[in-house]
């Protein structure tokens, strides 16, 4: 059964809570403090992921060529269980 994507009606017993006011903190520690080896290891960190696209292009490429050539390996059945799993996890069902 496919439920319906939509608004729900509030119903009368739920109640409005109000939110207590946050304050900001007295102080902030400064950045300054941090160890320099463990700056400079973020750093570098930093400039090796971002001279790498997020994406694998070879790979997409690879993927989109075997789905126009009918080649791509698809089971219906195992696309409907990983559906039925994400809708488990989305609703919080099926956790002891």
């Amino acid at each position: 059964m496919v439920e319906s994507i939509g608004t729900k009606p509030i119903t009368a017993d739920r109640g409005i809570t109000r939110i207590a006011a946050v304050t900001p903190p007295k102080s902030v520690a400064p950045a300054a403090q941090a160890k320099p080896d463990t700056v400079t290891q973020t750093g570098a960190l930093a400039q090796s992921l971002g001279a790498k696209p997020p994406v694998d292009v070879d790979r997409v490429a690879q993927v989109r060529q075997s789905i126009a050539d009918g080649t791509f390996p698809m089971n219906p059945a195992t696309a409907a269980d990983s559906m039925i799993a994400l809708r488990f996890l989305w609703t919080g069902e099926g956790k002891n």
